[in-house]
């Protein structure tokens, strides 16, 4: 019994070593698709990302409350929500976001559904989405991790809304990022609590993505 017992645990053994070398020699000559995704950015998405790249540790806090409603056009330098980022990076490229903004909607109303207020117009993602699917390249709202043709699609400084939250009425935007993920995925830059900073991809937030535009 005794040398029964021996032998079954020597053949467990070799067995379980025999599986380990087999699982290691399969891991390590394994063949991994490299995805290169090429950058189609023009020069001025470029400095585009930049004024949006250099955000990241000014703008330090999410103001929750509407106090600039009211007061005047522009928060803090280090206060801001996630549309503050476009027209900050507009802003840095000598573009006048909110001019452009209300100009259209001054000629547009009808397309906007939306009261006019010089304030705010700007700074309503709704808005933002109208202005981009007006006056820019739509592209496709899809992101397939892996997918090379669907990738190269999704650039640097690309604009990417998304739909309204369903615990509130909030929409979101975020500008692509340099940045990828393992699987090519872009980040993307964005605010969406307390700071600006590259943290997630597309893929990550909660709700779908309703519009990715390319302005340059």
């Amino acid at each position: 019994m005794k040398k029964f017992l021996k032998y079954s645990l020597f053949l467990i053994l070799i067995l379980l070593l025999g599986n380990i070398f087999l699982y290691n020699f399969w891991h390590n000559n394994i063949s991994y698709k490299k995805v290169v995704v090429p950058n189609l950015a023009s020069t001025w998405a470029q400095l585009f990302y930049s004024s949006a790249l250099a955000q990241v540790g000014v703008v330090n806090s999410y103001d929750f409350s509407n106090w600039y409603y009211w007061s005047w056009w522009y928060p803090p330098e280090n206060i801001g929500v996630c549309s503050d980022v476009i027209w900050r990076a507009f802003r840095e490229i000598n573009i006048d976001f909110k001019d452009l903004l209300d100009t259209d909607i001054k000629q547009n109303n009808g397309l906007y559904n939306t009261n006019f207020d010089s304030n705010i117009n700007f700074r309503r993602v709704k808005n933002i989405d109208t202005f981009f699917e007006r006056k820019s390249r739509k592209l496709t709202n899809k992101l397939i991790p892996g997918d090379i043709n669907n990738l190269k699609e999704w650039q640097v400084w690309d604009i990417v809304i998304f739909d309204k939250m369903l615990t509130s009425n909030l929409w979101h935007i975020g500008i692509i990022s340099n940045k990828r993920w393992d699987d090519w995925v872009p980040y993307m830059i964005d605010n969406h609590g307390y700071w600006v900073n590259i943290r997630i991809t597309p893929l990550d937030w909660s709700t779908k993505i309703i519009g990715h535009y390319r302005y340059f």
